[in-house]
């Protein structure tokens, strides 16, 4: 759904703040870097609801409910890709992650990079402690956000995304044509 209220259908660039609801079906999506190449491949598991927070450098999504995977292409410096959950931001670099969430309780399972998790900043990057794969983090959105994290590659939820799925649409940046 567009920011505008409009559905659109598959194929079309999302922009921000428009709103991904995946119905029953799985839904693949490919972010592009300034050159064209491939920067975030994500894919939302069906019954999941999110909208699109930024647009670019990070790309970024608030998570309303179940799941995103995302394989990010390394960036050398800043942040490349961004999952809001509540208060709380998940921010990479580049890396292969799983974020999940189901009302007041979110979850990470981290299987390649590293990953910020930290309050959502007004600007700029997220601060706080790094974790490195692998790793299952455990997030309680209703007591500000806290953090458990699980380094036991047996935590961590088996990757079940991978770059040959059919791509349901592209993020179109602020100079492509809607």
């Amino acid at each position: 759904i567009g920011a505008d209220g409009t559905t659109r259908g598959a194929s079309t660039h999302i922009r921000l703040g428009d709103r991904i609801d995946a119905g029953r079906d799985a839904a693949g999506f490919v972010s592009l870097d300034a050159a064209g190449a491939r920067a975030v491949d994500f894919r939302i598991e069906g019954s999941s609801q999110l909208s699109v927070a930024l647009a670019r450098a990070p790309l970024g999504l608030a998570l309303e409910r179940g799941a995103v995977e995302a394989d990010v292409t390394k960036v050398k410096s800043g942040e490349a890709f961004v999952v809001d959950v509540g208060g709380t931001r998940v921010a990479v670099r580049g890396t292969h992650l799983r974020v999940a969430r189901d009302g007041a309780h979110a979850t990470v399972d981290l299987s390649e990079g590293t990953i910020a998790i930290g309050p959502v900043p007004a600007s700029g990057m997220t601060e706080s402690a790094l974790v490195k794969a692998p790793a299952h983090v455990e997030i309680d959105l209703a007591h500000g956000g806290t953090v458990t994290v699980d380094a036991r590659v047996a935590a961590v939820r088996a990757r079940t995304f991978d770059h040959d799925v059919r791509v349901t649409a592209a993020i179109a940046t602020a100079d492509q044509p809607p």
